[in-house]
C-alpha cells in the first residue's frame, strides 16, 4: 500500500508539479496548524501554563515545523547557505499575515457581522493566498537565493538588497495599517452626520431615478447646487447604489477606495520627487498618511476632502513624471483633467488650486512651460469644470458655493481672531508646523541651488492658501485638511533636506537623524490615532446599528417627517418622507413643509436635539423611543 501510494505520488509529482505544490503548500501549513493547537492543549491543559504563555510556545514550534516542511518539502529547496535569512524573512511574513488576518477578521465581525468562524475562513484564504506567492516567489524562489549568496559577497548589493526589502515590508506594514484603520468599524467610526447624509441622498436619488437633486418630499427634488461635493464624489456612491444596493457600508466602501488611491499616489509620487538617495523618503510620506488619525476621521465619512487630495496627487504626479522624463504632452492635459477633477469635487479646491496653477505656470515658471503646455494643462481642467456648472451649479446657487465656508456670514475679524487662537491647538499648530518645515527646506534648497519640482511648488503654493484661507472660516479642521495633507507627505523630504543643508560635514549622520525623527512621528500619530482621536472616541460608537433598527421597519404607507437629520434617509425603507434641512442661516430648504409638521400630518416624525417645535407637535406626537442624538415621535391616533 504504502508503495503504491508512494508510485501514484511520483507519478503526479512529475506530470502535475504546480498542482503537486499547491497540495504540499496545504498539507505542510495543515500539519503546522495541528503543531500549534496540539502545543497550546498540552502545555495549558497538563502543564497549566498561562494560555499567552503556551501560545507564544506554540506559535514557537509551529513556526519551525512550518519553515522546515514548506523550505524543504513544499518549494524544495534544499540549499543550507544563508538559511538563517530565509527564517528571518520567512518570520516577518509570518508576522506580516498575522496582522493582515487580524484585521480582516476584525473587519468582518464588527462590520459585515459575519460569524467569526466564517471569517477565519475567508481571511484564511487570503492569507494562505498570500503566504503561498510571498514563498513562492519571493523567500524560496531560485532568484531570490542567488541574489542572497551574491549579496553575502558584494556590500554594495546586500546594501541594496535590504533597501529593497525593507522597501517591500514597510509598503505592506502600510497597508496593513491602512486595513486595520479603515475597516475598523466602517459604519460606526466616525459616526455618520448631516454632511453625509446629505451627499449620499443625492447619489440615492441618482441610483433610484436618475436625478441628481435632493428630496424635500414624496416625488418633489430640488436642485443639490447647496451641497459642497459634487459629482466626482456622488456618482461613484450612485454607482455603488446601484450594483450593491443602498447602505452607509456601500457609500463608505467608495471613500475607501479614495483612500487607497491616495495612500497609492502619495507613495509613487513622493518617489517620483525623490532623487536615487531619497527614494526610501516615500514609504515615510506613506507611513504618516496611514498612521494619520484625520485621514480616516474625514476619509471615511462621505466627504470630498480626499478624493479631492487623491485627484490633486495625481494631478502633480503627472506633472512630474512629465518634467523628469519628458514625455509625451497628453500628460500635461490629463494632470489638468485631474486637477479639474479635484476642483469639481469641492470649492475649496477650486478657489485655492485655480489661483494656485496660475501663480505656478504663468508668474513661477512661466517660462519653463510652453504655451501649447499651458493651454493643454488648463484645457484639461476646464472640462470637469464645465460638467461642474452643468450638473451641478443651479441659478442663484453659485455664490452660496464660493462661500460656504463662512454660510452664516459672520464678521471676517472677529472668525480671524478666533482661527488665530486655534493655532495652540494641536491640529492646527501641527499643520503650521508642518507648513514651516516645508517653507524652510524650500528657501535652504533654494539657497543651494537645488532643484525644486514644478509639482512641490504648485502643492506648497496650494497648501500656503489653505492655511492661509482657515483664518475667514468658521475654523473646522477639515477646511485646512487639503494642505494638511500635503504638507505632511512631503515632510520626509523637507525634513531631508532641512537636515542635509544643516548638517554638510556630516551627510550620513543627518539621514540617521531624519530617520528616527520621522520614526517618532509614526509612533506618536500611530499613539494619536489609537487613544486621542476622533475615530478612537467612536469607536463605541452605534449610531449607525441603532438608526438602522428603530427606522429600516417602519412602514412604507406611514410618512415620515425628518427634521434637519439628512443621515438617517438613507436608513429608511421607503422614499415616503418629508424633510426640513437647516445647515445654517444661508441655507435653508424643505421650510414648505413645517406647516404639514405643525399640523400633524406626518405619520412619524424624527428630530436632532435642537429642535425647538416641542409645544407645537405635543398634540400631534408622543415620543416613541429615544436613541443616541434622536428622538422617533409616532402620531397620536384620534
Amino acid at each position: 500500500m504504502i508503495e503504491w501510494t508512494k508510485r501514484k505520488y511520483n507519478h503526479f509529482d512529475q506530470n502535475y508539479a504546480g498542482h503537486a505544490k499547491i497540495i504540499r503548500f496545504i498539507i505542510s501549513g495543515g500539519l503546522a496548524t495541528i503543531v500549534n493547537l496540539g502545543v497550546l492543549f498540552v502545555f495549558t491543559h497538563f502543564f497549566h501554563f498561562w494560555y499567552l504563555i503556551s501560545a507564544i510556545i506554540a506559535f514557537l514550534f509551529a513556526f519551525f515545523v512550518s519553515f522546515s516542511l514548506q523550505k524543504f518539502w513544499t518549494f524544495r529547496d534544499h540549499s543550507k547557505d544563508n538559511m538563517h535569512k530565509q527564517a528571518g524573512l520567512f518570520f516577518i511574513i509570518v508576522i506580516l499575515g498575522l496582522l493582515i488576518n487580524t484585521s480582516i477578521i476584525y473587519t468582518l465581525v464588527e462590520s459585515v457581522h459575519l460569524h467569526y468562524l466564517l471569517a477565519q475562513f475567508f481571511s484564511g484564504i487570503v492569507i494562505a493566498f498570500f503566504n503561498y506567492m510571498m514563498y513562492q516567489k519571493f523567500i524560496f524562489h531560485k532568484k531570490f537565493r542567488k541574489i542572497i549568496s551574491e549579496s553575502s559577497d558584494n556590500q554594495s548589493a546586500r546594501k541594496s538588497n535590504a533597501k529593497s526589502f525593507f522597501q517591500i515590508f514597510f509598503f505592506l506594514i502600510s497597508f496593513a495599517i491602512f486595513v486595520f484603520f479603515a475597516f475598523s468599524k466602517i459604519t460606526e467610526s466616525p459616526p455618520t452626520w448631516l454632511d453625509e447624509g446629505a451627499i449620499e441622498q443625492v447619489a440615492i436619488n441618482l441610483a433610484d431615478k436618475g436625478i441628481y437633486g435632493y428630496q424635500t418630499s414624496p416625488d418633489h427634488f430640488i436642485p443639490a447646487g447647496f451641497l459642497t461635493t459634487s459629482y466626482p464624489v456622488v456618482y461613484p456612491i450612485a454607482v455603488s447604489f446601484a450594483a450593491l444596493g443602498i447602505n452607509l457600508f456601500n457609500a463608505r466602501l467608495v471613500m475607501l477606495f479614495f483612500m487607497l488611491v491616495l495612500c497609492i499616489g502619495t507613495y509613487f509620487f513622493i518617489r517620483e520627487q525623490a532623487n536615487p538617495e531619497t527614494r526610501h523618503l516615500a514609504i515615510f510620506s506613506l507611513l504618516l498618511l496611514v498612521t494619520f488619525a484625520p485621514f480616516y476621521g474625514h476619509g471615511k465619512n462621505v466627504l470630498g476632502e480626499v478624493p479631492g487630495v487623491a485627484f490633486f496627487v495625481i494631478s502633480l504626479f503627472l506633472l512630474t513624471f512629465f518634467e523628469k522624463h519628458q514625455k509625451k504632452e497628453w500628460l500635461v492635459f490629463l494632470a489638468g483633467i485631474f486637477v479639474g477633477l479635484a476642483m469639481a469635487t469641492k470649492p475649496i479646491f477650486l478657489i485655492l488650486i485655480f489661483p494656485s496653477a496660475l501663480l505656478t505656470l504663468l508668474v513661477i515658471y512661466r517660462k519653463r512651460f510652453s504655451l501649447k503646455e499651458k493651454s493643454l494643462f488648463f484645457l484639461g481642467a476646464g472640462l470637469p469644470i464645465l460638467l461642474w456648472l452643468i450638473v451641478h451649479i443651479s441659478p442663484g446657487t453659485l455664490f452660496g458655493v464660493i462661500f460656504s465656508g463662512n454660510p452664516n456670514n459672520a464678521s471676517s475679524l472677529g472668525l480671524f481672531v478666533e482661527n488665530v487662537f486655534r493655532l495652540i491647538k494641536i491640529e492646527p499648530f501641527y499643520f503650521l508646523s508642518l507648513m514651516i518645515a516645508w517653507w524652510a527646506s524650500i528657501i535652504f534648497r533654494k539657497r543651494s541651488n537645488d532643484a525644486i519640482s514644478k509639482a512641490e511648488v504648485f502643492a506648497i503654493v496650494f497648501s500656503s492658501l489653505n492655511l492661509f484661507s482657515f483664518f475667514g472660516t468658521r475654523g473646522f479642521y477639515r477646511y485646512f485638511f487639503p494642505g494638511e495633507i500635503l504638507a505632511l507627505i512631503f515632510l520626509p523630504i523637507s525634513l531631508y533636506f532641512l537636515f542635509k543643508t544643516l548638517s554638510r560635514r556630516f551627510p550620513k549622520l543627518s539621514t540617521t537623524i531624519v530617520s528616527f525623527v520621522l520614526t517618532v512621528l509614526v509612533f506618536f500619530q500611530m499613539y494619536q490615532a489609537f487613544f486621542h482621536s476622533w475615530i478612537s472616541q467612536s469607536q463605541n460608537s452605534r449610531r449607525a446599528s441603532l438608526l438602522s433598527e428603530n427606522l429600516s421597519h417602519l412602514p412604507s404607507d406611514k410618512s415620515v417627517f425628518v427634521y434637519n437629520v439628512p443621515e438617517a434617509v438613507i436608513f429608511l425603507p421607503h422614499r415616503n418622507f418629508f424633510q426640513y434641512l437647516w445647515f445654517a442661516e444661508s441655507v435653508e430648504y424643505g421650510e414648505e413643509n413645517l406647516p404639514l409638521l405643525w399640523a400633524g400630518i406626518p405619520d412619524f416624525l424624527l428630530i436632532e436635539p435642537k429642535f425647538d417645535g416641542g409645544e407645537k407637535i405635543s398634540n400631534f406626537y408622543r415620543e416613541k423611543t429615544h436613541f443616541d442624538k434622536y428622538t422617533l415621535f409616532e402620531k397620536v391616533l384620534r
